[in-house]
């Protein structure tokens, strides 16, 4: 997932995937740009906020959309509980 906002002068945002890219580079938006230990960052994270929600097996259980909606709200009750203490 890729998030990000911004405008260039023209008030169009420019957000390039594929073309341009100096070592490492992964992605730009306008003038900055995201090289490949930034995501790998982001992805690490991620992948350990996922585990310690659904466990380190999440990656190797197959889980379906019903089961998969619970658990997420599951975790977003978590979360909302853990804010408010």
């Amino acid at each position: 997932m890729l998030t990000a906002c911004g405008k260039q002068e023209d008030g169009k945002t420019k957000i390039v995937l594929t073309t341009g890219f100096s070592e490492n580079e992964v992605f730009k938006i306008g003038s900055s740009s995201c090289d490949r230990s930034e995501i790998m960052v982001y992805l690490t994270n991620m992948q350990n906020q996922y585990e310690a929600v659904y466990g380190d097996q999440i990656w190797s259980r197959s889980i379906t959309v019903r089961r998969w909606r619970l658990r997420s709200k599951m975790w977003c009750w978590r979360v909302w509980r853990r804010s408010r203490r």
